[in-house]
């Protein structure tokens, strides 16, 4: 079924101070035409000379690379300077590319110098979005549009607000200085146009991303730098989430997914301070749970020598939460000072002090690198919850 066509406001300018009694027509405003579409145009003057005087208004069009010509014009007269006085809404058909300009000047004498008002421009006949796909532009985007791919919305989060389950947010390039929040929208794509796509926040204890269940986020550089508490993406409490091609950054944490089943992360890149990745299964789970695959991916750990310093941290959540975990073809390291006392400088770890849980970990062609008289490969951290640890191919490196 066709979508049927509807009004989109593109712009709502103000203009003030325009000299209109100089004699020559002045701009107004102009506007560069995304799509081929019906323009409406409607001018409103909120502060003229007065009297008797005789004003006129002029719609030129410019074709894309040709030549601009007075498409309409109209004249009228004012009797006092009443605020909102407006030129009725002028339709033109109008295609991408063209640049449409309003002018207008005082034809009856010079002593009008301060002219003020708004000029509206509006899309009467666009197709709506259909289902499938919203875009983000950073720089171009409104959050006033409706997410289509002529009219992007401006931030991730309006996109997130306007989608349904199932559809897919394409986050062009550009910084978005935003915290995003998703966990109440099930099966959401978070696409990006690659490193050049930039989710950043910077309050403690609030995520840059929090996404839902059966959520793919893919392409995209997620950085978070509040403080040791800083988080860039949480998935916590979701079923088969994927994380493919992003780069996470953080103070503190690159990745929390606490309470997950199926989360893939593969062919990413971390740095954080504190952790690399957190990661448990549900409170309740068997020890054959698929927690999270975790494969092609590096995770560098920067220089952090007050707080425990973990590439990939395993929990669990209590004598019934187990699961497993398989990290393949990774690279997990430590660029941090020897402490013991700490406990830090692991490639990968568990909680302390939660009794009866086990995680198994399968990691197979890997390159674990630990720190000073650390265990450069896996360990537990006290004495809780077991951590059974099988190599295949695996590399330890200490350092």
């Amino acid at each position: 079924m066709e979508a049927m066509p509807k009004m989109i406001r593109l712009e709502d300018t103000a203009f003030t101070n325009k000299d209109l009694g100089a004699g020559a027509l002045v701009e107004l405003d102009s506007y560069t035409v995304v799509r081929d579409c019906k323009l409406s145009i409607t001018v409103r003057f909120t502060a003229l000379d007065g009297g008797g005087d005789e004003y006129s208004v002029t719609v030129t069009r410019q074709e894309s690379g040709g030549s601009e010509y007075k498409y309409f014009g109209t004249q009228f007269s004012v009797a006092d300077a009443a605020a909102g006085l407006y030129v009725p809404s002028i339709d033109i058909p109008v295609e991408a590319g063209d640049v449409v300009r309003v002018k207008a000047r005082n034809m009856t004498d010079a002593g009008d110098a301060a002219v003020a008002g708004q000029v509206e421009w509006v899309d009467t006949d666009a197709p709506s979005r259909p289902y499938g796909h919203l875009y983000v532009d950073a720089t171009g985007g409104n959050d006033a549009y409706d997410g289509s791919k002529f009219y992007p919305l401006a931030t991730v989060q309006a996109a997130v607000d306007a989608a349904a389950g199932g559809e897919t947010i394409n986050i062009g390039p550009g910084t978005y200085s935003e915290r995003v929040q998703a966990q109440a929208k099930a099966g959401l794509t978070f696409q990006g146009a690659g490193p050049s796509t930039v989710l950043t926040w910077a309050t403690a204890g609030q995520p840059t991303l929090q996404v839902a269940s059966w959520t793919t986020i893919r392409n995209l550089r997620i950085a978070n730098t509040a403080a040791a508490t800083a988080q860039a993406l949480d998935v916590s409490d979701t079923v088969d989430v994927m994380v493919d091609r992003v780069v996470l950054e953080s103070t503190g944490y690159g990745l929390r997914a606490v309470g997950v089943v199926g989360l893939h992360v593969r062919d990413n890149f971390i740095a954080a301070q504190e952790c690399g990745i957190m990661v448990s299964p549900p409170a309740t789970s068997k020890r054959t749970t698929p927690v999270m695959i975790l494969e092609t991916s590096q995770i560098y750990l920067q220089d952090w020598t007050t707080c425990s310093a973990w590439g990939v941290f395993m929990a669990t959540q209590g004598a019934d939460s187990h699961g497993m975990v398989l990290i393949k073809g990774c690279t997990i390291g430590a660029q941090t000072a020897a402490d013991d006392a700490q406990d830090n400088g692991q490639a990968i770890a568990t909680l302390v002090g939660i009794p009866g849980g086990v995680i198994r970990a399968e990691i197979v062609d890997s390159i674990l690198i630990g720190v000073g008289d650390n265990a450069c490969g896996a360990k537990t951290v006290g004495t809780g919850e077991q951590l059974e640890v099988y190599l295949t191919g695996a590399k330890c490196i200490r350092q």
